[in-house]
Formats: structure tokens, C-alpha cells, sequence
């Protein structure tokens, strides 16, 4: 038998998923998400001042075999490279794990701090229940910020210019719900 209670076990293990699941996956999202950014914008930085280099250095010999596919290829990938930073939002979507990660750190620290001064079941089962709903209420404010970041109609949108005197960055929403017959 362990020294233990329920509610102190419990706790802990529940400290414990906090930190090997939840603050871990946002540590390794951040990680993708920090790398994916610097890689793209390496890209499209060197890829414009490639550019520039070789259209400079090149001469009329050496051009004709390659500069003239490189003076191509180049801009092309920056470009790329800056369209696909922008439009995938990769350094919102950093920002978002990031703050996912740090909240989840703190949430596992003041949960061990306030873990260790506990003395009674009922403390431990307290500690519990707010750092469950807690950590709820970070995964769900996470969630409807990324999901914020991408509307519904993210591809579509693309196509369809925005309309005079609409806001296209939100939708709008009724001032009042509509009256109900007999009203």
C-alpha cells in the first residue's frame, strides 16, 4: 500500500500528463512552427539577394548556360516561400503554440507548487478539479484561435474579391434574432 491518497495520486498523474502530453506537444509545435519560419524566411530572403548577385556578377559567357534559369528559379522560390509564410500564417500559428506551451508550464509549476503545500484530500482533490478546468479552458481558447486564424472558407476566398463596404475579415452578425410570427 502507498503512502498515498486517491485524490494525491490522482493529482500527480494528472500533473504528470499535463507535462508529458499537453506542454510537451505545444513544445514540439512551437519547435515546427519556429523552424518552418525561419526556414521560409531564409528562402525568400537569399533568394532575392541570389538573385541580385548573380544578375550582377554574371557576364555575357557565363549567363547564357545557367544565369538566365537561375535569374528564373530564384525569385520563384522566394516568392513561393513568402506566399506560403503569409497565407499559412506560420508566425501566428508560432505565437498561438508558443502561448500554448508557456500556459501550460505555468499550469504544471503552480500545480506542483500548490501539490506540494496540500495536506488534505480535499485540498488535492481542489488543486484537481481547477487545474482540469483550467487546462480546458486553455485547449479551447487554443483551439478557437487557431481556428480563427483560417476561416471556414480559407481556399474559396481566395477568388472572390471583397465586396464594397464589407467587412471581409470577419462575418457579420445579426444586431438581434429575427421576430418569431405572432410577434
Amino acid at each position: 500500500m502507498t503512502s498515498q491518497s486517491r485524490p494525491q495520486a490522482a493529482l500527480e498523474e494528472f500533473l504528470t500528463e499535463l507535462h508529458s502530453v499537453y506542454e510537451n506537444w505545444y513544445d514540439r509545435q512551437t519547435r515546427k512552427a519556429y523552424r518552418r519560419y525561419m526556414v521560409l524566411q531564409a528562402v525568400a530572403l537569399l533568394s532575392g539577394f541570389l538573385s541580385a548577385v548573380i544578375a550582377a556578377v554574371a557576364d555575357a559567357q557565363t549567363f547564357v548556360p545557367w544565369g538566365k534559369t537561375l535569374l528564373i528559379v530564384l525569385p520563384l522560390l522566394g516568392s513561393l516561400a513568402g506566399t506560403i509564410l503569409l497565407q499559412s500564417r506560420t508566425y501566428d500559428t508560432w505565437q498561438l503554440r508558443e502561448e500554448g506551451r508557456f500556459q501550460f508550464q505555468g499550469l504544471v509549476g503552480s500545480g506542483r507548487l500548490r501539490a506540494a503545500a496540500a495536506t488534505s484530500d480535499e485540498e488535492f482533490s481542489k488543486i484537481h478539479e481547477e487545474l482540469h478546468r483550467r487546462a480546458q479552458e486553455i485547449e479551447e481558447k487554443q483551439s478557437l484561435s487557431f481556428f480563427g486564424l483560417y476561416p471556414s472558407n480559407y481556399v474559396a476566398s481566395f477568388g472572390k474579391p471583397p465586396q464594397k463596404g464589407h467587412n471581409s475579415e470577419r462575418p457579420s452578425q445579426p444586431s438581434a434574432a429575427p421576430p418569431r410570427d405572432g410577434e
